[in-house]
């Protein structure tokens, strides 16, 4: 109401303040912590969880960066079973070219079995 009378009566229209939340992300960053901490101080809330509305965030949690043992355990068969297709084609191939590429394949499914591993545990002791 208050921005409808500094502007006299002119309603800006939705770009525009689109266009000024994109221009000026830092400035509404330092608003809202502001804002946050004024309501800390009052009490009003003890800051573990925010919400407010009408005001649009990006999710941070895709379906590729969310994790539970379930799916963890089924990435990390799928990478057992890809490691001993590696392992059967390795003693199957005579050419060293081909056995060099296999044995790089092997390796990168280590290294992304060690990650799953290393995100297992963490969610076990998280």
């Amino acid at each position: 109401m208050e921005v409808k009378w500094l502007l006299s009566g002119l309603r800006p229209k939705y770009r525009t303040i689109a266009d000024f939340r994109a221009q000026n992300p830092k400035a509404f960053r330092e608003i809202f912590r502001r804002f946050v901490y004024l309501l800390k101080k009052w009490q009003l809330v003890e800051g573990q969880t925010i919400a407010i509305d009408s005001f649009k965030v990006r999710a941070q949690n895709s379906l590729k960066n969310n994790y539970n043992e379930k799916k963890i355990e089924r990435h990390l068969f799928y990478i057992d079973q890809k490691i001993s297709e590696y392992e059967q084609e390795l003693d199957s191939n005579d050419k060293e070219e081909d056995r060099q590429e296999t044995e790089k394949k092997i390796e990168t499914q280590l290294s992304r079995k060690e990650n799953y591993q290393v995100l297992r545990d963490t969610l076990i002791v998280g």
